[in-house]
């Protein structure tokens, strides 16, 4: 596992636990216990399997099912407040779907991982000014035409009102799958309802 993994999920530690209620002391006593547990694991270890084991532990430390649930308010919330905006920014757009994409991959902003940033305005200004690295988006506008679905993967909660844009500029049904239980800031079925 690469040694920036490790500092990786520290932070997300941190930034789990300043959204919660709990004083200074138990909030130590917490993150060194998952501190301990990332020190234990071998430099081969899975980052995956690493990371999930690391945040099961934060449940059971805290006693609480969906650690993240503060963090996902507030970034549905963020997200809602300029839903309108994006929304404008798509009916005036030459493209509306490249804009649609283009807002969608800037709601990839919403997640505790790297760069975690709830500057939304400031990132969705940045995403729209640049071109995509790898452009499939003739590729994809001829998927879309001959589909008669899609199945669309919800990542994180706030994200979801980003997905909405691209959703709403779809010509097709499109079935939204959301996690079934909470794991770190993802997406669950109540946070898609209120995008």
């Amino acid at each position: 596992m690469d040694i920036r993994c490790y500092v990786c999920m520290l932070r997300q530690i941190i930034e789990m636990l300043e959204y919660t209620d709990f004083d200074n002391n138990k909030k130590h006593k917490i993150f060194m216990k998952v501190y301990q547990y990332l020190r234990e694991q071998p430099q081969t270890a899975n980052q995956v399997k690493t990371g999930n084991n690391a945040y099961m532990l934060m449940k059971r430390e805290t006693g609480i099912e969906d650690i993240c649930k503060s963090i996902k308010e507030v970034s549905n919330k963020k997200a809602l407040e300029i839903y309108s905006r994006l929304r404008r920014l798509v009916k005036r757009s030459d493209d509306k779907l490249k804009t649609a994409i283009k807002i969608a991959t800037a709601g990839n902003v919403i997640d505790i991982g790297p760069g975690f940033d709830l500057n939304l305005r400031k990132t969705v200004k940045k995403v729209l000014k640049q071109n995509f690295e790898i452009d499939h988006l003739e590729e994809f506008r001829k998927s879309v035409s001959r589909a008669a679905s899609i199945l669309y993967l919800a990542d994180n909660a706030g994200e979801t009102v980003f997905d909405r844009i691209l959703i709403e500029e779809l010509e097709v049904p499109v079935i939204y799958a959301v996690k079934q239980k909470p794991v770190g800031n993802d997406a669950l079925y109540q946070y898609v309802l209120s995008a």
